[in-house]
């Protein structure tokens, strides 16, 4: 049980705090959960634990990324090259409007 509890506070914490605001208590560090819903301690005790494995879980599926699908990865591709493309032509234009320009005041000569 505590071989992970380095990786919660590293990892998992900061992202309860940022997520889960209502129940992080910044003087002391902690999470505060409450139960009123049942009658006996004990059950109200279960109903927290139950909301704090829901809390993680939570926090802790927001730090994992799915992975890029192919379709994404080709149409990212796809613009880039349509971009290099693009600059290509602005670069050959500009330069053929400078020498243009130098040729007409005849600097070659």
């Amino acid at each position: 049980m505590y071989e992970h509890f380095e990786l919660l506070m590293r990892f998992i914490l900061p992202m309860i705090r940022v997520t889960f605001q209502p129940h992080y208590v910044a003087s002391s560090h902690s999470l505060l959960i409450t139960s009123t819903v049942h009658r006996s301690q004990s059950q109200n005790v279960e109903d927290c634990l139950d909301k704090l494995h829901t809390i993680v879980l939570q926090a802790a599926s927001n730090l994992v990324k799915n992975p890029t699908p192919p379709e994404q990865k080709k149409k990212v591709q796809d613009l880039i090259k349509a971009d290099k493309v693009r600059w290509k032509e602005e670069k050959m234009k500009r330069s053929t409007i400078k020498q243009a320009r130098s040729a007409k005041h005849g600097f070659d000569d």
